[in-house]
C-alpha cells in the first residue's frame, strides 16, 4: 500500500488538508465546508512526535488532498514551526500548493459559521500572560496584530464596538464562547485571503510581526 504521506497527488480537484499546530494539534481533511476527516486534541508540546502519525490515520483511505493549508500563527513558536515544515515537505512530495492561513482566520471562520457579524475582534491566550488581538474583516485584518499584558488587552476589549471571540476571552474573565484555530475550519477561508506558509510571530508589548 502507497504510503499516504508520500504517494503524489492524482491529477483533477481534490480535497484540502489544513494543518494547525501553533495552539493544539488540529488536523482536517476538507472540501469546502464539508469534513471528510479532523483530528483535533489540545497539545502544549510533543507536536513533532504526533503530527506523523495524526496525519496517516488522518489521509489513510482517503484521497489525495489537491493543497495543503496551514497555521502561521501568531501562535506557538515550535509548534508553527513543525506545522509549516511538514506542510512544505508534503506539498513538495504531492506536487500541490501550500498556503499559508493565519490563526485569526482560523477562528474568525468558525465564529462567522455559527453567525457572528463583522468585524471581528480575535482575542487569543498567549503564553506568559500575554493575550494576542487581531481585527478582522471579511478575513483581512483591519490593524497589525498586537501581544499585549491581560490588564491592557482588558482594556482593548472592552473599548471594542463589535463582535469579538477567542481563547484569550476567558483568560480575560470575558463570558464568551471559548475558541482556539481548528484546522476544519480552513476550508472556509477564501484562496484570495490565504498568504504565505511563513510563520507570523508577534512580538510581547509590539504591533509589529518578525520572521
Amino acid at each position: 500500500m502507497p504510503d499516504p504521506l508520500t504517494a503524489s497527488a492524482p491529477g483533477g480537484a481534490g480535497p484540502v488538508l489544513v494543518i494547525a499546530t501553533g495552539h493544539a494539534l488540529s488536523l482536517a481533511l476538507v472540501d469546502g465546508a464539508d469534513v471528510l476527516g479532523e483530528h483535533h486534541e489540545p497539545l502544549a508540546r510533543g507536536h513533532a512526535e504526533a503530527l506523523v502519525p495524526a496525519l496517516q490515520d488522518l489521509l489513510a483511505g482517503e484521497r489525495r488532498p489537491a493543497e495543503v493549508r496551514v497555521e502561521t500563527g501568531p501562535g506557538s513558536f515550535t509548534g508553527l514551526r513543525v506545522g509549516i515544515a511538514a506542510a512544505r515537505a508534503l506539498g513538495l512530495a504531492w506536487g500541490v500548493p501550500v498556503r499559508g492561513v493565519s490563526s485569526s482566520q482560523l477562528v474568525a471562520a468558525e465564529a462567522e459559521a455559527s453567525g457572528m457579524t463583522e468585524p471581528l475582534l480575535v482575542v487569543l491566550a498567549a503564553p506568559r500572560g500575554q493575550i494576542w488581538l487581531e481585527p478582522l474583516r471579511d478575513f483581512v485584518p483591519l490593524a497589525p496584530a498586537e501581544a499585549l499584558p491581560a490588564e491592557a488587552a482588558r482594556a482593548r476589549v472592552v473599548a471594542w464596538p463589535h463582535a469579538m471571540t477567542g481563547s484569550g476571552l476567558e483568560v480575560l474573565g470575558v463570558p464568551a464562547l471559548q475558541r482556539e484555530p481548528r484546522a476544519r475550519f480552513g476550508g472556509l477561508v477564501p484562496e484570495g485571503r490565504l498568504g504565505p506558509p511563513l510563520p507570523r510571530y508577534v512580538r510581547a508589548h509590539e504591533a509589529r510581526e518578525v520572521a
